[in-house]
């Protein structure tokens, strides 16, 4: 019986640890299933970009571009957002036209400083980073900056370059994965534009300085005054000259006679230019883009003869009109 009752207890003792390694096994599956469940998926929400381009505009183009992180499902987690070079071979972004290119780049902050890059070249400042919660369901907003550099004189034309957007869930300096990448399509629409300056002689291109006034004082044959037309496009340009007296100097106040008119000449490059019609006349033409400042077309007046002229003020005005033509 003694034996009997030492063999009892050794099977129950068998017993209860078969069945706590059945339950170990039960929990080690649950637990396994529940982590395979706790993923964070996040994907973008984003908007192509359409921006307006000033060929003359003295500051660089600048804009503020938002976009949206979703939290599709899952858990908490942190994230980072990354950027492709774009048609590029560098982060010197380019959009491009054909044979031509217009440059831009995209930061992470308006300071223009850190340069958004892909995970692989990225430092921590060169990507967008934040970290969204469990229980969100409202998107993240953010936000980097397009910048356009100033003076690029390209051709008229609709300029394209289409770049990546990648969100990362984990660091960057961690351990990180891919959820999802979109592509962002960049397009600028350059027109065709032009502007005139007149300038004395040697002075840089002023878009502000569209005026001149040749004072000769008294008239005298031969005297001769000049200044500098200066023409800046990215398309082939035409220049026409309208006189309102024909190519004459009138005495202020009266009609035109013999005696109250002084004749001139009036040359673009070296060459006379006919200004008799009462119409404007074509007196030069030019192609583009030209450089940043301007292309130089000097004008010079030489007065005629002043034998037997009335005393008195003498004045013509001429109108001077640049347009593109292509």
């Amino acid at each position: 019986m003694a034996g009997v009752g030492h063999l009892r207890p050794r099977r129950g003792v068998q017993m209860i640890f078969k069945n706590t390694a059945c339950i170990v096994v039960v929990l080690l599956v649950q637990l396994t299933g529940a982590v395979a469940q706790a993923e964070c998926t996040l994907g973008l929400s984003v908007n192509n970009l359409n921006p307006s381009y000033d060929l003359f505009a003295d500051e660089p183009y600048g804009a503020v571009v938002n976009f949206e992180v979703t939290h599709v499902n899952g858990d908490a987690c942190s994230y980072f957002v990354t950027f492709s070079k774009g048609q590029a071979s560098t982060y010197d972004r380019r959009m491009a036209s054909g044979v031509n290119g217009l440059s831009y780049q995209l930061y992470r902050t308006a300071s223009k400083v850190d340069v958004l890059k892909d995970e692989a070249d990225a430092t921590a400042n060169e990507v967008l980073s934040g970290t969204i919660t469990a229980e969100q369901t409202t998107p993240d907003p953010m936000t980097y900056f397009l910048v356009i550099p100033e003076h690029q004189l390209e051709a008229a034309g609709t300029y394209t370059d289409t770049f990546t957007m990648t969100i990362y869930e984990g660091t960057l300096g961690g351990t990180h994965s891919v959820d999802s990448s979109t592509p962002v399509d960049l397009t600028a629409v350059l027109l065709s534009q032009i502007e005139l300056s007149l300038l004395d002689t040697a002075s840089a291109f002023d878009p502000n300085d569209a005026a001149q006034t040749l004072n000769f004082g008294v008239l005298s044959e031969g005297e001769a005054l000049g200044f500098d037309a200066r023409i800046r496009s990215n398309a082939g340009w035409s220049m026409t000259m309208l006189s309102d007296h024909q190519g004459k100097l009138q005495l202020v106040g009266k009609a035109a006679t013999t005696n109250t008119t002084v004749a001139y000449s009036l040359a673009l490059d070296g060459v006379a230019k006919d200004l008799s019609g009462v119409s404007a006349v074509e007196v030069g033409t030019g192609a583009g883009p030209t450089a940043l400042g301007g292309s130089l077309r000097p004008v010079a007046v030489t007065i005629g003869s002043v034998t037997g002229k009335a005393a008195g003020q003498y004045q013509d005005n001429v109108t001077i009109t640049v347009s593109t033509t292509e």
